[in-house]
């Protein structure tokens, strides 16, 4: 792997891939934040944008912002494991497309209680 600027290049595999699978992958952990709480809170929006914008975009613009309300919820639900930077965090294969201090946030949020 190389990175170069914003792009990252793989031998084998490609980002493409890696961003879907991501994208995939938050989809996912939507429809369980939504099922784990028996339905009390459902992330619509994020699931949405996730959906439109792709699981990257998303990621980088919510690490990079204060905590947002979706994140604050499930710190309430105590279930912080559920937030996208839990996943992000606990997932290496993800952490070639963020920065290492992104991880560091992702890590920050992922442990709070």
């Amino acid at each position: 792997m190389t990175h170069t600027g914003e792009k990252l290049f793989y031998h084998s595999g490609t980002t493409v891939d890696l961003e879907k699978q991501l994208t995939l992958a938050l989809m996912k952990m939507a429809d369980r934040i939504a099922a784990e709480s028996n339905g009390t809170y459902y992330p619509v929006a994020f699931r949405n944008d996730v959906e439109t914008l792709g699981g990257l975009a998303v990621s980088r613009t919510l690490i990079n912002q204060p905590i947002s309300e979706g994140f604050m919820r499930l710190v309430q639900m105590k279930r912080p494991d559920l937030s996208l930077e839990a996943l992000i965090y606990a997932e290496p294969k993800y952490h070639p497309l963020f920065t290492e201090e992104e991880l560091a946030i992702c890590k920050r949020r992922a442990e709070m209680t």
